[in-house]
């Protein structure tokens, strides 16, 4: 997807680097969806206003504005579908 920014390095800044990538887009924070399904995804929920949490019930709650059901459930799709309508 051309609007997809992946991210997996577990020691990655997310929220800094996201910040850094839209601001050179003219986008801002609050124009941004974020998905996220593990701790390295916190820092991210914290700066950005519409958050997404992916729940793949690996042990943890992960505070969001939203929940999405697991990615083996076609979770994102389901909630980006609902999110849209």
């Amino acid at each position: 997807m051309h609007f997809n920014l992946e991210m997996r390095d577990q020691q990655a800044k997310k929220e800094k680097k996201l910040l850094e990538y839209i601001h050179t887009l003219g986008i801002q924070k609050e124009e941004v969806l974020v998905f996220g399904d593990s701790e390295n995804d916190i820092s991210m929920f914290n700066v950005f206003p519409h958050s997404v949490w992916v729940n793949n019930r690996q042990g943890h709650i992960l505070r969001a504005q939203y929940e999405a059901r697991p990615c083996y459930e076609d979770g994102v799709y389901h909630f980006l579908n609902d999110y849209f309508k």
